[in-house]
């Protein structure tokens, strides 16, 4: 096969997959989280949590208990904490119990409550790669 017949294959291949690629992007729901999970119960303080590799998580606890820090920020991670269950679930601001790459920064600078019985209790919160820290861009108690 000659050079030129190459270049033409690789050109009609890359344009079947850029068709392809924009058929699949418009079916599918515009900020669709595709990788939501409900842990297990939170049973105790949770140091360096760790949410694994989800973007959007259900927390619920067996009594009132306190999230000091999140391992796993990376530049720009954008994790969702909705609360459930029957008690609350509070996160620290800039915890010391927690690793410094893995605090959290609250908007008030105070710990923040949520409570369960609220229908949409949770944050938003944004890794800062530049302080370091997860900042929480929002948040309903």
């Amino acid at each position: 096969m000659s050079n030129d017949a190459i270049i033409e294959e690789l050109v009609r291949r890359v344009g079947t997959l850029e068709a392809e690629m924009e058929r699949l992007a418009s079916t599918r729901e515009l900020f669709a989280i595709l990788n939501e999970n409900t842990p297990a119960q939170i049973t105790s303080t949770q140091n360096d949590y760790n949410p694994g590799d989800y973007d959007s998580l259900r927390l619920s606890a067996d009594a009132a208990r306190t999230i000091t820090g999140i391992s796993g920020g990376v530049k720009g991670r954008i994790l969702q904490l909705v609360i459930t269950g029957s008690f609350s679930i509070t996160l620290a601001h800039e915890s010391a119990s927690s690793a410094a790459e893995n605090r959290i920064r609250t908007p008030a600078g105070v710990d923040l409550v949520f409570s369960a019985i609220a229908t949409s209790a949770g944050a938003l919160l944004y890794y800062d790669s530049t302080t370091e820290r997860w900042r929480v861009l929002s948040y309903e108690l």
